[in-house]
């Protein structure tokens, strides 16, 4: 199940859920249930504690891949290279750009 919606099966406004999670603010809990931001490890692990196993850490991995793919920030499967020795700097499956965000993450 993702984040947003056991959100909204329970009912929880970001407020709320920010509060359950142990984050400070209603939109970083509204970042983390679109996978605009993936949560540190301490705060996955509180989410799956909170929703009894119902959103795991693969469900906010997944959710996370999603939204960076929605904003062609991370290839598809169906585009990767045929061998990774065929990857280059001008690859669709390779940006200078993820390299630059990983590090500022």
């Amino acid at each position: 199940m993702i984040l947003e919606d056991f959100r909204t099966n329970e009912g929880l406004t970001y407020e709320a859920l920010a509060t359950l999670i142990g984050v400070s603010s209603a939109r970083q809990a509204q970042k983390y249930a679109a996978g605009e931001a993936m949560p540190r490890a301490e705060i996955v692990e509180r989410i799956r504690l909170v929703t009894n196993g119902a959103v795991s850490p693969n469900d906010l991995h997944e959710t996370r891949i999603e939204w960076l793919r929605s904003k062609g920030k991370v290839c598809h499967p169906d585009t990767l290279p045929e061998s990774p020795a065929a990857v280059t700097d001008e690859s669709p499956a390779y940006s200078s750009t993820d390299e630059k965000e990983a590090a500022h993450a």
